[in-house]
């Protein structure tokens, strides 16, 4: 994961397919740039599973005071962004400034 709207790392020899989300904070979240998606918080035992459809989404009002919640915990939550019917984003939300 990198930071968000960093370009990608050259981590050769490692393969840049490892790095497969990014990181933000609440307050680049918590923007009208995500207005229009859908979100999952999945559970840490799905980390490791590819994004996709079959999953309860929320939109963005409804995910912010989840995070919220958990932010105030100093938790950072991954998230599923879904854009489109076949496309699908992971990324984490962080707490720290």
């Amino acid at each position: 994961f990198t930071p968000y709207g960093a370009s990608l790392p050259h981590i050769g020899p490692l393969n840049n397919d490892c790095i497969y989300g990014y990181w933000l904070r609440f307050n680049n979240f918590n923007t009208a740039e995500f207005n229009s998606y859908q979100f999952y918080i999945p559970f840490k035992s799905e980390w490791v599973v590819e994004p996709h459809a079959h999953v309860q989404w929320q939109n963005h009002f409804e995910i912010l005071t989840e995070i919220n919640l958990r932010m105030c915990n100093e938790n950072a939550p991954m998230v599923w962004m879904k854009k489109s019917d076949t496309r699908f984003e992971k990324f984490f939300v962080v707490w720290w400034n």
